[in-house]
């Protein structure tokens, strides 16, 4: 019984390990864009839709054809942009 209980607790570890890497990395890089002064630099995808008087699927259909940069951080569905990066790729690529 001992053993199958540490054979189920070593494959759960193979199992989340890997996630918890990856919640971590993610952590990590929310933490870098907040400390790089606030989180005002940051638009989602609806704040920029409005900023460009497109509807959301307008987006989405931009960033597939190149006519926007890819987002810069994602938190579960939610995408943000970061806005410096934005305006100065809108700047460069008209």
């Amino acid at each position: 019984m001992a053993i199958l209980q540490l054979q189920i607790e070593e494959e759960i570890k193979k199992v989340i390990n890997p996630v918890l890497t990856e919640i971590q990395t993610e952590i990590q890089t929310i933490k870098c864009l907040l400390a790089e002064k606030n989180t005002t630099r940051l638009l989602r995808r609806e704040e920029l839709a409005k900023f460009l008087h497109v509807r959301k699927e307008t987006i989405d259909k931009w960033v597939r054809e190149g006519k926007l940069p890819p987002h810069d951080l994602r938190i579960g569905r939610i995408r943000y942009w970061d806005r410096q990066k934005l305006f100065t790729y809108l700047q460069k690529n008209g």
